[in-house]
């Protein structure tokens, strides 16, 4: 029984040491022929000197946030025909920014006038047709 640990303590140290062994060696071995190694020849392109303008830029893909911005809104809908400033530009006071389409409006105030101008011959021709208060029949007497 002696016998066999001794053997297997003996096959254990011998494992062992010849894997440490092996780690020198290989340590070693590179060691020299990092030693022995020739520097490396580095290459050089030669280009003759120019002068040139430079643009300084870089190309890029990202995303552009404004430091302050504004959001435009009307009191009336309709279709914008006009913008009437750029990106960035800086803008006074009263000045006309957007401009919408005023198609529609020009036709609405073109049967407005002609409305008006039916009505008043009409209150010309017969002036005591108009209504008034005593004239209304749902008004309450009181």
């Amino acid at each position: 029984m002696k016998k066999c640990i001794a053997a297997m303590l003996a096959l254990a140290l011998l494992l062992f040491g010849s894997v440490i062994g092996f780690d020198l060696f290989k340590k070693q071995k590179i060691a020299e022929f990092m030693a022995n190694r020739p520097v490396p020849k580095m290459p050089v392109d030669v280009v003759a000197v120019q002068t040139r303008d430079w643009q300084p830029y870089i190309a890029a893909i990202g995303l552009i946030e404004p430091f302050q911005g504004v959001v435009l809104s009307t009191s009336v809908s309709g279709l914008v025909s006009a913008i009437r400033f750029e990106s960035g530009q800086k803008v006074q006071s009263g000045q006309l920014l957007v401009e919408l389409d005023r198609a529609v409006e020009q036709a609405n105030l073109v049967v407005a006038e002609s409305r008006l101008a039916s009505a008043t011959s009409s209150f010309k021709r017969n002036p005591g047709s108009g209504r008034d208060e005593t004239s209304d029949p749902y008004r309450c007497l009181s």
